[in-house]
């Protein structure tokens, strides 16, 4: 069916943007004839690999096979099922390849509506809960990205509105506006200033960009 994917994703109705058009919204209110694009968050596997490819740490190699413990060094049993410690499976490659347990799901993809590995998953749910704010505030690896990603735009400028431009290129596919260069400095500066601590100032930029609504939606 590649011939039919080439044609969908090659059509206009696959190609035009979420923007609104009053014309269109009185003609059909619904997108019934597809006149935009309907804004959709990105799945699980999405933002994942996202986060990891705009701070340069994505690995699309094919790895190995999950770091199970050696055939004799265990008894596992129906009542005494294996459960994996997550921490010693994590990897950078892309999160089709994360594991997944049939009696524990993974606690990330479970979070963003991922795919249940009990069953086929032909669509998926799409909820928005504040577990998910909670997640990118204080989750280990959500820092790790953004220290990496405040390390990546670093390396590209000794400019502040070129660094911040370069973030938004990375994360959002687009130049920053001047308001936002604006605010984005104020905001490095702010933290600076109070923690004497500059890699954390852009650090702490990053996870707020990473956080955003605009980062989580396809338009």
């Amino acid at each position: 069916i590649k011939k039919l994917h080439k044609q969908i994703l090659m059509s206009r109705a696959y190609q035009t943007a979420s923007g609104h058009d009053a014309a269109s919204a009185t003609k059909d209110p619904k997108n019934a004839f597809y006149w935009r694009f309907d804004r959709r968050r990105l799945t699980a596997e999405e933002i994942r690999d996202t986060m990891l490819a705009a701070s340069g740490q994505l690995d699309l190699t094919m790895p190995g096979a999950h770091p199970f413990p050696p055939r004799g060094s265990y008894v596992y049993t129906q009542h005494h099922p294996f459960v994996a410690d997550l921490d010693k499976f994590d990897h950078r490659h892309r999160s089709v390849y994360l594991l997944q347990q049939r009696f524990r799901r993974n606690p990330y993809l479970e979070l963003f509506d991922g795919p249940d590995p009990n069953n086929t998953t032909p669509s998926r749910s799409d909820n928005i809960s504040a577990l998910q704010s909670l997640y990118f505030m204080n989750n280990d690896f959500v820092a790790r990205q953004a220290e990496a990603l405040a390390a990546r735009v670093a390396l590209d400028s000794d400019s502040l509105p070129a660094r911040v431009d370069q973030a938004y290129r990375l994360l959002f596919t687009r130049p920053a506006a001047a308001p936002e260069i604006a605010d984005a400095t104020q905001l490095v500066a702010k933290v600076e200033a109070n923690t004497k601590d500059r890699k954390l100032a852009w650090t702490s930029l990053m996870r707020a960009l990473l956080s955003s609504n605009e980062f989580f939606y396809v338009d």
